[in-house]
């Protein structure tokens, strides 16, 4: 498990099962056993797959060489999550199911309702439960790391400054602009006609100085509509186009006209827009110090993973094509 791939797996996340996982066959065969355990071949895949896509190339011109390395850095990523997993269970490391409760709801609210959650399961052959479980296993290894390895690492005030005054280049700050939104999707069979004069009726509201974050919770289709329609900000190059186009070319408090995406037809607001600058050391000096400390975090689980390798049977069942 190479240091790039463990910090990857410990702080973005991917510390959850693969969805497909979780829906594959008992008879589904391994990829791999460790210590008498199965990593399907099928969770091996839709790994590979998330690795490939995170190149953000096609597919098609990336090396031979390089997929090879993908592939053996991926058996070896869900190997030692098989491994830090089977500790979790040894050490009795238990995640409340409160708290698994309150992520649960997290993710529901990522959608615009029920029937789109549920859609969304069934796309990915799950139901609740084995959502459920896959919460569970990622949330225990997560409390595992943030027990056992993160209280031994230590960075000091030189570590950041040293950081800071090497990698200047990297604390400039884009233009950034905050984007509020009104969304009505389209399904199969609703009006875009009755949908955009809707739309329109809003702006309408909005531009005369209605509180468009309340007319956002009342009729916005999106997940964001709990906080007033607010998406966050955003740097050129980060939304596609009308959107992009949009949002880029409104001044601030300005509303736009209908835009129309692949989610449906927006109303956008520009609330705040931040200038490119140069980043002060005091404005990131906490950013490089939580950062240096996950990276150093994740080089003690990589060697602590090796030294569980070094004791586990593990047996390849991969074939050569695969």
């Amino acid at each position: 498990m190479n240091l790039k791939s463990v910090a990857t797996l410990v702080y973005l996340g991917s510390l959850l099962i693969p969805l497909p996982a979780l829906a594959t066959n008992a008879g589904d065969r391994p990829a791999a056993t460790v210590n008498g355990v199965t990593i399907a071949v099928a969770e091996y895949r839709q790994e590979l797959d998330r690795a490939l896509r995170t190149l953000g190339t096609d597919q098609a011109k990336i090396s031979e060489s390089r997929i090879a390395e993908l592939k053996r850095e991926t058996l070896d990523d869900l190997i030692g999550r098989q491994l830090l997993y089977s500790e979790c269970v040894v050490k009795g490391i238990v995640v409340p199911r409160s708290e698994v409760d309150a992520q649960l709801a997290q993710l529901r609210k990522q959608f615009a309702g029920e029937k789109e959650f549920s859609e969304a399961l069934a796309t990915a052959k799950l139901d609740e439960e084995s959502l459920r479980r896959q919460l569970v296993r990622g949330m225990t290894l997560q409390r595992y790391i943030t027990r056992e390895f993160a209280p031994q690492v230590k960075v000091t005030d030189d570590d950041v400054e040293e950081y800071y005054e090497s990698h200047r280049k990297e604390f400039h700050a884009p233009l950034k602009v905050r984007m509020s939104h009104i969304l009505i999707r389209l399904k199969e069979g609703d009006s875009r006609t009755q949908a955009e004069e809707t739309l329109k009726r809003l702006r309408s509201r909005a531009v005369v100085g209605e509180d468009f974050a309340a007319l956002a919770r009342e009729f916005s289709q999106c997940f964001s509509r709990d906080r007033g329609g607010d998406l966050g900000y955003f740097s050129p190059g980060e939304l596609k186009g009308e959107m992009e186009k949009a949002t880029f070319s409104l001044p601030k408090n300005g509303v736009s006209d209908v835009v129309e995406d692949r989610f449906g037809l927006h109303l956008v607001k520009v609330t705040d827009i931040q200038p490119e600058r140069d980043l002060p050391y005091t404005e990131v000096s906490d950013r490089i110090r939580e950062d240096l400390r996950r990276r150093r975090t994740a080089d003690e689980v990589a060697r602590h993973v090796r030294k569980l390798r070094e004791k586990a049977t593990v047996e390849l069942l991969l074939k050569d094509e695969e």
